[in-house]
């Protein structure tokens, strides 16, 4: 598969357009897959063309981004703060669903924007913490970095990593993790987030203010800082894909129904051996336990590991796991209906973050 990268495109469509023309990208070629490594949104005035576009290509991956982390908190919440504003997402919201959308106090009101609402969490929960290939890591800023004896290291399990630890990962410049040493041996870690003229604080030979893709021994840097240069950079490599699998699940009406509404976008299990073989982009189809011919087909986009289901409900938002504010407290009991405390104790319990296959 010859694979297509960019990153912080930033609402940016015209841009997005110009540089895959000219880097050769043919949607119509099945050999021929994009790349978008976070930061679709904000700061932009293409962004409703962004979401219309990158929905509609047949072979893309899209991991998620420190800003569709920021544009999911404003919809769920329904108020921007003054960082949001900074960060662009004010224009954001206004470009999808009105300027009438957002008082004076920055209240948003999304009342008559149900649909939109519900194709950006779609869109957003397609979304995955890195993309894994043969030869490369494909991520947003860079891999969790945990601390060991005093000292900054890769978690061990990037596959299981705990959701809070990505969302920080999010926001790591990519040369400091770089300067570390924090890389992967016999991969190359493709990203973005922080503007590719950065690469001048690792390399003295890197001009300062030299906003091409910046590559070395295990790292390509993307963020053209697009606002700034109204260019987006490409990257543009042949690689082999991982292989994904499929399984099968059951669950009652209660959740069954949710996921199919695309309401519950965390599965909950035990990470006993038959969950831990479980891959991220792998297929799970669910049956209805009341109604075993109603099915429904998610895929796999994200993996995290707890020690219990209580320290899992703490990492996501209620509505993810398909419970209200008012009854997530009810969720590790929930679960201890169905496994044994001891086996808790001895497997841990697994998030399975999914994407409903429309």
């Amino acid at each position: 598969m010859k694979i297509f990268a960019v990153s912080d495109i930033h609402g940016h469509y015209t841009e997005l357009k110009d540089a895959l023309i000219k880097a050769g990208f043919d949607s119509t070629n099945a050999d021929h897959m994009l790349v978008c490594c976070g930061d679709c949104f904000d700061r932009g005035n293409e962004n409703r063309a962004i979401l219309e576009y990158l929905s509609t290509l047949p072979r893309k991956i899209l991991i998620k981004g420190n800003h569709e982390d920021i544009l999911e908190r404003v919809i769920d919440r329904r108020y921007l703060s003054d960082t949001d504003i900074h960060n662009g997402t004010d224009a954001t919201i206004e470009e999808f669903f009105g300027k009438e959308s957002i008082d004076r106090h920055g209240r948003i009101d999304l009342s008559e924007g149900s649909e939109q609402v519900a194709l950006l969490k779609d869109f957003i929960g397609s979304m995955y913490d890195f993309f894994e290939t043969e030869n490369h890591i494909f991520t947003h800023a860079w891999l969790p970095i945990i601390e060991k004896d005093g000292k900054a290291i890769l978690h061990p399990d990037k596959e299981h990593t705990p959701n809070f630890l990505w969302q920080e990962a999010r926001f790591t410049e990519w040369f400091t993790a770089y300067r570390l040493g924090l890389t992967v041996e016999g991969k190359t870690i493709v990203c973005g987030h922080r503007a590719s003229y950065n690469a001048y604080r690792i390399d003295e030979n890197r001009d300062p203010d030299d906003y091409t893709m910046y590559r070395a021994p295990g790292i390509v840097a993307l963020d053209s800082a697009t606002i700034r240069t109204k260019n987006i950079n490409v990257y543009i490599t042949e690689d082999t894909l991982p292989v994904n699998t499929s399984h099968n699940m059951t669950l009652t009406h209660r959740f069954f129904d949710k996921i199919t509404e695309g309401k519950k976008t965390v599965e909950m299990r035990l990470l006993d051996e038959k969950r831990s073989k479980i891959a991220i982009g792998d297929i799970i189809n669910f049956s209805c336990v009341q109604s075993p011919d109603e099915s429904v087909s998610v895929r796999v986009t994200g993996l995290h590991k707890y020690s219990s289901f209580s320290t899992l409900a703490y990492d996501f938002r209620p509505s993810e796991l398909g419970y209200t504010l008012a009854h997530i407290e009810d969720l590790p009991y929930d679960m201890e209906l169905i496994y044994d405390e001891s086996k808790i104790e001895e497997y841990g319990a697994l998030a399975i973050r999914i994407s409903r296959i429309l």
